[in-house]
């Protein structure tokens, strides 16, 4: 299983061009298409810094669609982030190491 790792700057503006301290910032909650709840943020992470960081869990193969949505601490939410698109592969089977035979006349 892999997890993956998404980074971020924070916006520093409101929608309106206002000013957005980090300080006014609560968190962030991180979306994955591939969840079997969708619309439902597989985690957060905390708001209040320039930058931010969230792992996720093993993550099931297949192509996962994450975004991103910040969070004021008033409970405003931004629109989605953009979508960071990573694909998971399963591992290959090991090989078979013992194949043997026997010639029948």
């Amino acid at each position: 299983m892999s997890k993956v790792q998404l980074n971020w700057t924070n916006p520093t503006t409101r929608i309106d061009g206002s000013a957005l301290p980090s300080a006014q910032i609560a968190n962030i909650q991180i979306y994955d298409d591939a969840s079997p709840t969708p619309n439902t943020p597989i985690g957060t992470a905390p708001g209040g810094t320039a930058t931010g960081t969230f792992t996720t869990g093993d993550l099931a193969a297949g192509v996962h669609n994450f975004t991103a949505v910040v969070v004021d601490t008033d409970g405003n939410k931004s629109m989605p982030s953009n979508i960071y698109t990573a694909t998971i592969t399963e591992a290959a089977p090991s090989p078979i190491l013992d194949l043997a035979g026997t010639i029948i006349p």
